[in-house]
């Protein structure tokens, strides 16, 4: 009888722990060498089942060896239609790293994770989306980045 309560405790825990919204999330590693300026780091969503206001994050996860205050990257969006392409952005983001007073920002103990905001996007069930992230940084190499991810969520 304990264990069942148990497990439905936990079973619970795990629905509520989950966003019903989060239609899209994924990461892709970037090689120990560093994230080079000619590396796009790209992600196709599946086709959206359903219309509305879809909100997008990107992610990057940071090591120690990052040796910047923040990351600027380029975001480019195209939304599709079957295969016509009905929307195309193109985005630079600025994604603090540390704080002034050098204090890393960021979630995590081993590599620590950074979240920026993109432009929310309207679009029509059928549509998909292709998404293109390059660094836009001076150094050619990008130390200390683990990985680089996007996650899309209906607002």
């Amino acid at each position: 009888m304990n264990r069942q309560i148990l497990f439905l405790l936990c079973l619970l825990l795990a629905l509520v722990g989950c966003s019903l919204d989060v239609k899209f999330s994924k990461y892709a590693p970037i090689t120990s060498d560093g994230w080079d300026i000619n590396d796009t780091v790209s992600f196709r969503t599946d086709t959206l089942r359903e219309g509305g206001r879809y909100g997008f994050t990107c992610g990057v996860r940071t090591r120690r060896a990052y040796p910047y205050q923040e990351l600027v990257m380029m975001v480019e969006r195209k939304v599709f239609r079957d295969t016509l392409l009905v929307l195309h952005k193109r985005e630079k983001i600025t994604c603090p790293i540390t704080k002034p007073n050098g204090s890393v920002t960021g979630e995590g103990i081993a590599s620590k994770m950074h979240e920026c905001e993109l432009k929310d996007f309207v679009m029509n069930a059928g549509d998909s989306v292709e998404i293109n992230v390059t660094h836009n940084m001076s150094r050619p190499i990008i130390p200390g980045i683990v990985d680089v991810g996007i996650t899309m969520e209906k607002r």
